[in-house]
């Protein structure tokens, strides 16, 4: 619904990067997530975004035409350099 009535610009997403007209197929059949969307007392807290995992799963396995999920995510600086670099290099290998 969101991407029939807003397009691309109902996302969050889309205020940090750039998406090209055929993102808006994807935006059809994703999810957007992200810690935002957990209450701020709760966002250090491992059981409420374990639960909104859940639930997307459910959802997802109820629903099979909803294939994406998309969120900006963050890598605390808490990590060292290396481990850094590993979730980087995974990502970029695997995934684009």
């Amino acid at each position: 619904r969101i991407v029939r009535r807003y397009g691309k610009r109902g996302f969050y997403t889309h205020t940090l990067f750039r998406m090209d007209r055929g993102m808006e197929k994807v935006l059809g059949q994703a999810f957007e997530l992200g810690r935002s969307f957990v209450v701020q007392e709760y966002q250090k807290h491992r059981l409420p975004l374990f639960l909104l995992w859940r639930g997307l799963l459910l959802h997802i396995l109820r629903n099979p035409d909803h294939r994406y999920l998309i969120g900006p995510v963050s890598i605390s600086g808490s990590y060292s350099r290396l481990s850094r670099g590993l979730i980087l290099g995974f990502v970029l290998q695997h995934y684009y």
